[in-house]
């Protein structure tokens, strides 16, 4: 859990569901037998957690922070929130479509203490 509480952890892992339901359904187009690939870092100030997918690049646009608010995390349920959901729970997170193929999510949050 690197450090962090049970609570925070439930957001990230909702938030990371998010963003998975995000590529299969903007990406991949719906598409089930696509890949995915979820990367996990750490060291003693930050954890980093990046999606990577072989779609449809996403417009830019679609994938800026917006000014709404999100409502209560422990009411929400994975899938509709889209971009906001992951700008709310993280630290910092950059959304970089590909050229022509592919994108790329990395979403970091600041080790508790640090």
């Amino acid at each position: 859990s690197f450090g962090f509480e049970e609570e925070r952890c439930q957001e990230v892992m909702l938030a990371v569901d998010e963003a998975c339901t995000n590529a299969m359904r903007h990406a991949y187009a719906g598409k089930q037998d696509e890949t995915l690939v979820l990367s996990l870092g750490a060291d003693e100030a930050w954890v980093e957690i990046e999606l990577r997918d072989e779609g449809r690049p996403a417009v830019p646009g679609r994938v800026g922070q917006k000014t709404a608010a999100v409502p209560a995390l422990d009411a929400l349920e994975p899938g509709g929130l889209g971009v906001q959901l992951i700008y709310e729970v993280f630290d910092e997170a950059v959304f970089a479509p590909g050229e022509h193929e592919g994108n790329c999510v990395t979403m970091r949050l600041k080790r508790p203490g640090k």
